[in-house]
């Protein structure tokens, strides 16, 4: 007997040694498996119920629309069950269950898709093609899965459809994106530099802090885009859409703005360098070019009309047969500008700079609002019957 008893404080004795040699990790690992496997059942549970639940309203609502659903021939005697009521229950409870638990389901499925969808894309990091990331990128949107810090450097993605994707930080240098479609997409800081972009769609796409410099965006439209601050350094901008969109601070320089439409749309204090930045045949009506630096530039037949350029720098600026009608020149600097046959009805010259101005007649000016508040050679001052700028600070005095 009491060697029994001794077995039994001896069992008893290891399996305690056992639990208390039981490794940290080991324990955390224990109550890990056990807090998932209690979550996986709970899951597992609440679909069933919910598949059951959905199950049993939809034959409530069948008996309730088809209190008589056979009504086709009777089949033999040896076949007769299959029209029996308890048939059709089990009948209608199998599809229906099953439809329900597979919409319980849909979740997970859809988390499966996504984790698949993100394999393919990080699998062709670094390589050129497609590779399947457009499909990819293209059901994670659709899934709205945030899309921000995607690495696709060097990938073709012509054709892809990402409206409103999340595409904050992008890496895409180099990218071909050719016909794309990112409207209204956030590419806020997103990496396109040399990225080829032609015929794409940016409307009212977030763009700000974004570097596009060397980019190709021929015939793209980015009408009501935010691209504030962003580098277009050398882009090329050719019969591009910029209708309403918000360039303020973005740096031009080099770009190539010809046959460009650039109506509406913000580029106060925008920067672009003489003798790299090519505007040709460009549109600009009711744009805002406030502060901007646009001296010695060659701007002839441009269409100006309705532009503001209050306390922009105009100096030695061709502007021959440009139309300026309408526009805001408040305290800007014309200073030695070209102005031949320039378009100047309605605009306003309050506080404008014309000192040695070249081929600027009175007729012009005539035709603008508070003419005479500007500032003109004294030649020209005399022709529109004011007083020299000297003589006026003298009586002043």
């Amino acid at each position: 007997m009491q060697n029994q008893v001794k077995r039994n404080r001896d069992t008893r004795y290891k399996n305690i040694k056992k639990r208390l040699h039981k490794t940290k990790p080991e324990i955390i690992y224990r109550k890990l498996k056990n807090v998932i496997l209690s979550w996986f059942v709970f899951e597992t549970a609440f679909k069933l119920v919910f598949a059951f639940v959905l199950t049993s309203l939809s034959i409530i609502g069948i008996n309730k629309l088809d209190p008589n659903p056979r009504t086709d021939k009777k089949l033999p005697d040896n076949l007769g069950f299959l029209e029996s009521p308890l048939f059709e229950r089990v009948e209608a409870i199998s599809i229906l269950f099953a439809l329900g638990f597979f919409i319980a389901n849909i979740d997970t499925q859809q988390k499966r898709s996504n984790y698949e969808a993100w394999q393919v894309i990080n699998s062709a990091q670094g390589k050129g093609g497609n590779g399947g990331r457009i499909r990819a990128l293209e059901d994670l949107n659709k899934d709205e899965e945030s899309l921000a810090g995607l690495i696709a450097n060097n990938a073709d993605l012509t054709g892809v459809q990402l409206e409103w994707a999340d595409l904050a930080r992008a890496r895409l240098e180099n990218t071909i994106l050719n016909y794309s479609n990112l409207s209204n997409a956030n590419l806020i800081k997103a990496n396109l530099k040399d990225a080829e972009l032609n015929n794409a769609k940016l409307i009212e796409t977030e763009l700000d802090g974004a570097d596009l410099s060397g980019a190709q965006l021929i015939k793209a439209n980015l009408s009501k885009a935010k691209l504030v601050w962003v580098k277009l350094i050398g882009a090329n901008l050719r019969e591009a859409k910029f209708c309403g969109a918000d360039l303020s601070d973005t740096d031009l320089s080099g770009a190539k703005l010809v046959n460009a439409d650039f109506s509406d749309a913000i580029l106060c204090r925008a920067k672009l360098s003489i003798g790299e930045t090519i505007i040709n045949n460009t549109d600009f009506r009711n744009a805002d070019l406030s502060g901007t630096e646009l001296s010695e530039f060659t701007l002839n037949g441009l269409n100006f009309s309705d532009a503001k350029f209050i306390g922009a720098v105009l100096k030695e600026v061709k502007l021959i047969r440009a139309n300026l009608s309408g526009a805001n020149l408040s305290g800007a600097d014309l200073t030695k500008a070209n102005l031949s046959d320039a378009n100047l009805s309605d605009a306003d010259l309050n506080k404008t700079k014309f000192k040695g101005a070249k081929n600027l007649l009175p007729q012009q000016v005539q035709k603008a609002k508070n003419w005479e508040n500007a500032n003109y050679d004294d030649s020209l001052s005399i022709s529109l019957g004011l007083l020299p700028e000297d003589e006026e600070n003298s009586e002043s005095s």
